[in-house]
């Protein structure tokens, strides 16, 4: 019996699912199934809310393959085929022109696969105790959360939910919570004691330079996979369409962006 068999049944007997792992891995698959285009919605959500970022939402345009990358999102584009990385801001009607190299198309879809985390079964039941559960019709849910709990409470650092269609095996929405400690003063500390829905969410320490406070603050930025489509053959925009290069070497604005500003950033 392999040491990972050993682990992954000890985990099986306090409750947790191996077969959530499994599957929440071979989920991770879409991104290596090329070439694949995205639409992906964004938002941030955090609990208590405390600034404008904690209710970020946009929505992104993905697609790469093995040659090239498109990413779009609030009126910003990056295109980079085999030889340029060429930088749209819509609004202000500016483009910025690199040369490519070999980092960067490897770079760019390292960002968006980064979405769900990216490890081996043994490493993410090691880290995770997870759950499997039917979520409606064809649809299963996955849920792993931290073994490591934020100091002084019994939340969990991190929890991962996904749901996914089961006959297709593709995910419908990805969503990651990060819980920690936000400092509160003494005098709101000692008020949220009074309210019951604070209820072990409430930390106190004492250091050398007297007590400190500390509220619970969950904090979650969730992935809504409207379109996963690998049949597509192209990028939904190419360089071309942006920035053409003349006889003589120059690039200059495609047709429809001629007032857009260029620069070469080479």
């Amino acid at each position: 019996m392999t040491l990972l068999t050993k682990f992954s049944n000890a985990q099986l007997q306090a409750g947790d699912s191996l077969q959530a792992i499994r599957e929440f891995v071979q989920l991770r698959q879409m991104y290596n199934h090329l070439p694949v285009e995205l639409q992906i919605h964004v938002q941030n959500s955090s609990v208590p809310f405390s600034n404008a970022a904690d209710t970020l939402k946009t929505d992104m345009d993905v697609y790469y393959d093995d040659r090239s990358f498109y990413l779009k999102a609030e009126g910003l584009e990056e295109i980079v085929n085999d030889s340029l990385m060429i930088m749209v801001n819509n609004p202000a009607k500016t483009v910025l022109l690199y040369h490519n190299n070999q980092d960067i198309i490897s770079n760019m879809e390292k960002s968006v696969m980064a979405i769900m985390p990216d490890s081996s079964i043994d490493a993410l039941a090691k880290k995770y105790a997870s759950s499997i559960s039917p979520d409606g019709k064809d649809k299963n849910r996955i849920e792993l959360k931290s073994r490591m709990k934020v100091y002084g409470t019994a939340f969990p650092k991190e929890s991962v939910v996904v749901s996914y269609r089961v006959s297709i095996h593709q995910p419908i929405e990805f969503s990651r919570t990060k819980t920690l400690l936000a400092p509160v003063d003494s005098i709101s500390y000692h008020g949220l004691m009074k309210d019951p829905a604070f209820d072990g969410k409430l930390v106190s320490a004492s250091t050398s330079a007297g007590n400190v406070f500390f509220i619970v603050k969950e904090v979650t930025t969730s992935f809504r996979f409207d379109k996963i489509d690998h049949d597509v053959k192209l990028p939904p925009v190419t360089g071309n369409e942006r920035v053409t290069r003349q006889a003589n070497g120059e690039y200059v604005m495609a047709k429809g962006f001629e007032d857009y500003t260029l620069t070469k950033e080479f």
